[in-house]
């Protein structure tokens, strides 16, 4: 039994009393929903939960630091033999303001790009797993050319699992065409130690050979990955151990400078059909604390696939938006959400052609992030109009 003391104000007085706590002999119990945590969609905490282990796939934040030689701002290696070519090229794009373009002159030659993820501290591979992705390629010559899929643990110098997959002519000759591919089970795990894991992700394109690569991705395949969705399932089942009951998707949308990279309707379909950020470090006005590896992508992990995880899970989802979005356009995110797929509502219809028939279920709505919001009062009152249009009149809530 506890017995802390507080002070109570009776009559402009400060009086001292007593709160007892009996934990054997509760008289309330506490809303599941205090069981919770927060989630922004920049690096550091978004990688506790995205089963896309590459840091980067469109090659933006290349494009924003050419000049930098930090890692974490750059965090794709190029790897090419003496003859042969891997740059940055504008002129032929997939997703992002450029594709990476690798020319292999000698027959037999390779020439790569090679990621090591969050923080450059390397991947954690397990052995006896396969893992799987797809990239975008476009062939600039009329001949098949092989890109090799490869994990290699830079440390001990080997390669744990490969596969080649042909880029052909029909179909790739002047157009980005999309290879899925699936790596063999890892023949051990990559080694570790204090400073992180050794294992590296190699894209490496066999010559004679003048091919463009764009959005390319790494998963765990079904057994690393929670219903079918692309987070991890070793950190839903650690969630789930403690039993959190809601998440909020918040920090990420504060307003700014740059809020309106953050508006809804630009992380809606598939992640590789998404506008590609300028400014992919976010935010450009960048605090005191601001840290590299905040880079944001809206190719990642965003709000939707954060409701379908809450949806899987079972959870409470407490979605957050900028103080600065319109109260249509956050009206049109309400109805995006919960309109039935086959009614008439035409965000509904777009919500199922984007990889989600059923509403999601959706009732917490933080409008504006950690900030004073003077546009409150009549983002609410357009959300809730909407909701009673919608026949969910009274059921939303708003933070």
């Amino acid at each position: 039994m506890a017995t802390p003391t507080y002070a109570a104000y009776s009559n402009d007085a400060v009086t001292a009393s007593r709160l007892i706590v009996h934990t054997a002999q509760p008289t309330h119990s506490p809303s599941n929903r205090s069981l919770g945590c927060h989630l922004d969609v920049y690096g550091h905490q978004l990688r506790a939960l995205s089963a896309d282990l590459l840091l980067d796939n469109s090659f933006e934040a290349e494009q924003a630091n050419k000049t930098s030689s930090d890692s974490l701002l750059k965090p794709w290696t190029k790897l090419a033999p003496a003859g042969s070519r891997v740059e940055l090229d504008s002129t032929h794009r997939f997703h992002g303001q450029q594709s990476m373009r690798v020319r292999v002159a000698a027959a037999g030659d390779l020439a790569s790009i090679a990621n090591r993820g969050q923080f450059a501290h390397g991947l954690s591979l397990a052995a006896g797993k396969s893992y799987e992705g797809y990239f975008f390629a476009l062939s600039h010559v009329a001949a098949p050319a092989t890109v090799q899929l490869s994990l290699f643990d830079w440390r001990l110098r080997r390669t744990l699992a490969s596969v080649n997959v042909s880029v052909n002519v029909v179909g790739a000759l002047g157009q980005f065409v999309r290879f899925d591919y699936t790596l063999p089970p890892l023949a051990a795990a990559t080694s570790c130690n204090d400073d992180g894991c050794a294992g590296e992700f190699r894209l490496s394109v066999v010559g004679p050979a003048d091919v463009s690569v764009d959005h390319v991705t790494l998963q765990p395949g079904t057994w690393g990955r929670f219903g079918g969705l692309p987070v991890l399932r070793s950190s839903v089942e650690a969630l789930q151990r403690m039993g959190v009951r809601t998440v909020r998707f918040g920090g990420s949308f504060i307003s700014g400078g740059d809020a309106f990279i953050m508006e809804w309707h630009r992380w809606t379909g598939p992640p590789y059909a998404r506008p590609s950020l300028t400014t992919p470090c976010w935010p450009a006005w960048r605090p005191g604390h601001w840290h590299a590896s905040w880079c944001a992508s809206i190719s990642a992990f965003g709000p939707f696939e954060f409701l379908e995880l809450a949806d899987a899970m079972g959870i409470e989802p407490v979605l957050t938006t900028s103080m600065q979005s319109s109260p249509g356009s956050l009206a049109d995110l309400v109805e995006y959400c919960t309109a039935d797929a086959d009614g008439t509502s035409a965000l509904g219809r777009q919500r199922a052609a984007d990889g989600h028939a059923a509403p999601f279920k959706l009732r917490y709505i933080e409008l504006g992030n950690e900030e004073y919001n003077p546009r409150y009062v009549q983002q609410a009152a357009a959300i809730e109009a909407r909701a009673r249009k919608l026949g969910l009149g009274g059921q939303l809530r708003y933070l």
